[in-house]
């Protein structure tokens, strides 16, 4: 009996240890992905530059009700959250937003960008694309909860593609890129796929 409760209290031991392992990793990727900015451009345009990290829609949601003329939402990011790039894209939604990109937006930044009432590429600007992946972690139970909310995402991702008028062909090819890869499409591609509503040639709304 002595030895099945050393190990019954070895084995608790090791799984609270991988718990607080993966805790840690939570924690250094959420600080990977701050230090965001949202800034008021011209009148009517709000831009984000940086990581999509958690804050960012309550940060664009107070620099709307701030500024109610603004319009257009330029996006500027290497991704981030996918569940803070949700938020960001349900208002969008709300408050039919034009989204545009003069840089890059990739990953994450996606998910808030084809929320757009209408979707606009600055001439060279890039949309990169991937599916959706989690971190590496050590407890099995926070692997399973892990794989649980992405398997989420994906569904929820998939259906918000579509249903922003994204041809399913391409919304398969998204998510059956691997996560440590990106597909960055032609302009031609991305129209022809319904990502985009204008063409990369027509210059900013307003501000730059």
């Amino acid at each position: 009996m002595l030895l099945v409760a050393l190990a019954l209290a070895g084995l608790q031991l090791k799984t609270t240890v991988a718990m607080m392992a993966d805790e840690l990793r939570f924690i250094l990727e959420i600080r990977k992905y701050a230090g965001y900015t949202v800034a008021l451009s011209g009148a009517d345009v709000i831009e984000v530059e940086g990581p999509i990290g958690f804050g960012l829609a309550r940060a664009v949601e107070a620099a709307l009700d701030e500024h109610p003329a603004v319009r257009l939402l330029r996006l500027d990011s290497g991704g981030g959250w996918v569940e803070e790039a949700e938020r960001l894209a349900r208002l969008i939604r709300e408050r039919s937003l034009i989204t545009r990109s003069d840089n890059i937006c990739y990953s994450a930044c996606t998910i808030a960008f084809i929320a757009g009432a209408e979707r606009i590429l600055g001439a060279g600007a890039r949309l990169g694309f991937h599916g959706y992946f989690g971190l590496k972690l050590e407890s099995a139970p926070v692997r399973s909860l892990q794989e649980s909310r992405i398997a989420e995402q994906v569904e929820r991702g998939w259906a918000a593609f579509l249903e922003a008028g994204v041809s399913p062909a391409f919304v398969e090819r998204l998510f059956a890129i691997p996560s440590g890869e990106l597909w960055i499409p032609s302009e031609a591609e991305l129209i022809a796929a319904g990502v985009l509503t204008a063409a990369a040639e027509e210059p900013p709304l307003t501000g730059r």
